[in-house]
């Protein structure tokens, strides 16, 4: 319905509107206006609208009415966004027009939509509440359109722990976040990693393998929320001191390490083979309390208890320290003799002494199964 402004309209029945030879009833509310509804037409076009009382038309008219070509919504694709917004509409139809106020509306809140071309507009999903909400396509304030769009709780996350790791890769990175379920997955540059689930708010991925000082986004895949995770050098394990242990374990083992300053002093784990022990880190060394085990098995300093090492020191398992003979039995009071001691176990590289009567002198290991000592004076 329009309204018509001028002088001097008439009050009669016969009143009406005529849009370019188109007549319609028309109301009279004054006499400086009435109003009248506007009749169809099958095409787009300006036309001439004048008033006609009892047939005679008003003596002069400068009002045109255009007429636009009415716009066709078809479709939307995706029908589904994240609870918390962000997700891109695309509308597909007819006859949009830059001309037009073009609105999308999710379940009454209002966004603006972009014109992309004549058939194609797109919006983005407002935040709201998990559930169906109708979407509807606003031209100029009227419904072109209604669909229905539904909202989804997503999985997302909030943090990553640790915030940096050694290049190898192979460590475990703990993604905090919500919503997850067994088949969320983690993602590192948009591509998926291998993913442990383990709780609705933790999930434990694999860091790749990257060159040191890269930094790569890890996320839940297909969130938008990302977090920088920065690779250093790994630690290279120089050498170990004692280098063999009893295969009971229990041995304290020193370790010297080299490290890299951009590991910002992360906790460190010895790995005897495959099995890792927590280790106390000092400036240059790590020292660690060896497991059970036996053979010779390689010894690294890790990070993470998967990680992925390249280099390692050689640390051997033996049987416990068992002396079988001791030659000679007795010696002088002045001291100075020559003690052979034989048995298995010995190793160079550990800090073995003699005791005499609780007076101790420091032995020289032949071999795994011999050393000798000398005897202090009494």
């Amino acid at each position: 319905r329009i309204s018509l402004k001028g002088r001097n309209f008439p009050n009669v029945a016969s009143l009406q509107c005529v849009f370019g030879g188109v007549a319609v009833p028309a109301r009279w509310e004054h006499a400086t206006r009435v109003t009248c509804e506007v009749p169809g037409r099958g095409y787009p076009g300006s036309v001439d609208v004048t008033l006609v009382a009892d047939g005679l038309t008003a003596h002069s008219s400068t009002a045109t009415f255009t007429y636009t070509q009415h716009s066709v919504v078809d479709s939307i694709q995706p029908a589904t966004s994240s609870h918390l917004g962000g997700e891109l509409v695309s509308i597909t139809g007819a006859f949009f027009d830059a001309s037009s106020k073009l609105r999308c509306a999710f379940g009454g809140l209002q966004v603006p939509a972009s014109l992309m071309n004549a058939t194609l507009l797109r919006c983005a999903s407002p935040q709201r509440p998990p559930g169906r909400v109708p979407l509807q396509i606003l031209v100029d304030g009227l419904v072109s359109g209604s669909f229905d769009f539904t909202y989804v709780e997503t999985a997302t996350a909030s943090s990553i722990i640790p915030t940096r790791g050694p290049a190898l890769g192979g460590g475990a990175i703990r993604l905090i976040g919500a919503n997850f379920l067994h088949t969320t997955k983690c993602c590192v540059n948009g591509i998926e990693v291998t993913t442990t689930y383990v709780s609705p708010t933790t999930l434990r991925c694999e860091a790749p393998m990257r060159t040191p000082s890269t930094i790569v986004q890890i996320h839940v895949c297909d969130d938008v929320a990302r977090y920088d995770y920065a690779y250093f050098r790994p630690a290279l394990a120089l050498g170990a001191s004692p280098s063999s242990g009893a295969e009971e374990g229990g041995t304290i083992v020193e370790v010297k390490t080299a490290f890299d300053a951009n590991d910002m002093g992360r906790d460190v784990f010895c790995r005897f083979g495959n099995t890792s022990v927590n280790a106390s880190r000092l400036d240059d060394s790590v020292r660690c309390v060896a497991p059970a085990g036996h053979g010779a098995v390689p010894l690294a300093i890790v990070y993470d208890a998967q990680e992925y090492v390249e280099e390692a020191t050689r640390f051997s398992y033996v049987k416990n320290l068992r002396i079988t003979s001791i030659q000679p039995l007795n010696a002088s009071i002045q001291g100075g003799s020559v003690v052979r001691v034989e048995g298995n176990g010995f190793d160079a590289t550990s800090d073995i002494v003699c005791s005499f009567g609780g007076i101790e002198t420091n032995a020289v290991v032949l071999d795994a199964s011999a050393l000798v000592c000398v005897a202090p004076p009494l």
